[in-house]
């Protein structure tokens, strides 16, 4: 590199590590006219892009630079990390297999295609981080990495497996709190077991009305239980900051029947991350009781839709989708009512965009789900005015307590919002549902009721502010007479089914004039099915399947990727055939 070169990547590299982007940006760029080929110069200007999220023009900047370099190894490490962040997936595993050809020794690209190589099961990404092992054999990083893929893969063999890399990770760490609550997690069966085992304490509790100690940790021997909780308090010795340590901390003490000490290490946890309040919310509801659990809740609200979020880009191909909209005030909006985010959802968004071009995006949420070109509005706004709800609510739910409330108390925010913005119409969906259908384009559809549901669930409603209010009117009155306090299993669903047999609405589940909005990928409703999921073929936008009986071709207006059908919503936005789920859920990716 020339002396000039030095200076000005150095210079750059400076600023970089300051987090000044813009202005190591400005510096590159002044560089370029007096070296216009340099490849380092290039690589760097793409990287600072990618940075700052401007991941297509990070692409150009690095192809320019293996123009000029095409063995330049890092450069093609650096650019499967911008076509990932595009949605590219195949270019991006392709541009890191060659980094890897280039410099067997580059871990992180060989680290990163193990991670892109996720989605070709957890099986293949072991195999890779294997690979990377062999040149840093005692990089205890990519010895947990490689231990969770393991865990990933879900066999008795393969958790044993990551146990023991844990245990060699801890011989060399004694003090790795991450690396003791994963070993703890492994010896539960790993993290799948322990979120079946924590949920299975909110399904057994409701159910019978015991004690956590009495139901679950009953199910391991006194050796387990002692591991575990030696390990829980291993890693309790110092604050839990490192991100998740917490949450999986009070897992494993709940599960081993000790949900006060759950509560403790939650309680003590460093602040500034709400969800915290939110696993307090739901294992205080049979150790403290409801009053604690419910200001919990509203603790957790409010902390979550507080402080600035920038917004973030939804990322894959839609610069096309965004400059073609053309929003119609009379349209009615899609709106969405969601806490968190969830990897799936900006899929949902994008495709609502993409296939709405006319109706506003909205989303009532928090501060983790504030995106580029939708619509954004706080929770906490709304719910000063949807207090009688969570007064009336009683958890008789096998699902945690902070998302039943929550999906019950929904409607009532949903009505609030839209009262004091003057809408009198408008569609709401679910985050794991993707529509394929203009609505403004088919208003006629929704013509024949004020409230339509998708059988018996809300994940796509269409209503009226008057159609709304009916439902939110009769969900209080369930609430409030207490027809719910003996069941021991209700939801949201619950109360749409109620609601449904005794009031006028539309069921968008029905087929009509070859139009349908689907219930549920996972169920075959009539439609030929494949690898566990209806069957869809997907042109010119649309989104088809076929009925069994008839052959007859049939557009869905949406489609619901229910439960563990969540990952195939990446396929769908890609138009790629649904075909993978039985082989994705064998693998343990789901």
């Amino acid at each position: 590199m020339t002396d000039s070169a030095s200076r000005i990547v150095l210079g750059a590299v400076t600023l970089v590590q300051k987090g000044s982007l813009a202005e190591a940006e400005a510096v590159l760029r002044a560089g370029l006219p007096e070296l216009p080929a340099h490849p380092a110069l290039r690589h760097l200007l793409g990287v600072v892009v990618r940075d700052q999220r401007r991941y297509g023009e990070a692409c150009d900047w690095l192809r320019t630079a293996l123009v000029v370099k095409p063995d330049y190894a890092e450069a093609y490490a650096n650019l499967g990390l911008a076509h990932k962040e595009t949605g590219g997936l195949a270019a991006a595993a392709e541009a890191l297999r060659r980094a890897v050809r280039l410099d067997p020794c580059n871990v992180n690209a060989r680290v990163n295609l193990a991670v892109l190589s996720q989605f070709e099961g957890p099986a293949r990404s072991a195999a890779l981080l294997r690979q990377a092992l062999c040149v840093r054999p005692d990089d205890r990083a990519l010895l947990r990495r490689y231990a969770q893929v393991l865990a990933l893969c879900g066999g008795p063999a393969d958790i044993a497996e990551a146990g023991r890399v844990m245990r060699r990770v801890l011989a060399g760490a004694p003090d790795d709190a991450g690396a003791a609550l994963m070993l703890a997690t492994l010896v539960v069966g790993g993290p799948s077991a322990l979120l079946e085992l924590f949920n299975a304490w909110f399904k057994l509790l409701n159910a019978e009305r015991r004690t956590n100690a009495d139901l679950l940790s009953q199910r391991f021997g006194p050796l387990v239980r002692r591991d575990v909780l030696g390990l829980v308090g291993r890693a309790a010795r110092k604050p839990l900051d490192e991100a998740g340590s917490a949450p999986r901390a009070a897992r494993l003490l709940t599960v081993m029947g000790e949900p006060a000490a759950a509560l403790r290490v939650l309680a003590a946890a460093p602040p500034g991350d709400p969800t915290h309040l939110q696993l307090m919310a739901d294992i205080a509801l049979p150790v403290e009781g409801r009053q604690t659990s419910l200001a919990l809740y509203e603790r957790f609200f409010a902390e979550s839709c507080r402080g600035p979020a920038e917004p973030m880009p939804l990322g894959p191909g839609l610069a096309d989708a965004v400059s073609a909209r053309r929003v119609d005030p009379g349209a009615p909006p899609i709106i969405y009512v969601h806490f968190g985010n969830a990897d799936y959802l900006k899929f949902s968004l994008a495709q609502s965009l993409r296939s709405n071009p006319r109706s506003r995006i909205i989303m009532l949420g928090d501060s983790a789900n504030r995106y580029e070109h939708v619509e954004h509005h706080r929770l906490a706004a709304f719910m000063d005015r949807t207090r009688p709800v969570r007064a009336a609510y009683r958890h008789n739910s096998p699902n945690s307590y902070v998302y039943e409330l929550f999906c019950v108390e929904r409607w009532a925010i949903l009505l609030e919002f839209c009262r004091r913005h003057g809408i009198r119409e408008a569609f709401t969906l679910d985050s794991d549902v993707m529509p394929f259908l203009d609505f403004t384009e088919n208003r006629a559809v929704f013509a024949g009721a004020d409230i339509h549901f998708t059988e018996n669930s809300g994940h796509f409603c269409h209503f009226t502010i008057d159609g709304l209010a009916r439902f939110c009117a009769f969900l209080q009155g369930a609430l409030e007479d207490g027809r719910y306090d003996a069941v021991s299993r209700y939801s949201d669903m619950t109360i749409v089914d109620d609601f449904r047999s005794v009031e006028p609405h539309g069921n968008l589940g029905i087929p009509r004039d070859g139009l349908v909005f689907d219930g549920n990928l996972r169920m075959a409703q009539g439609f030929r099915t494949g690898d566990g999921v209806k069957l869809i073929r997907f042109a010119d936008g649309g989104a088809y399947g076929v009925l069994e009986d008839t052959g007859a071709d049939v557009r869905f207006g949406t489609l619901h990727f229910q439960g563990k059908a969540k990952p195939l919503m990446a396929e769908a936005y890609a138009g790629r055939p649904l075909r993978a789920l039985r082989q994705r859920v064998v693998a343990g990716v789901l």
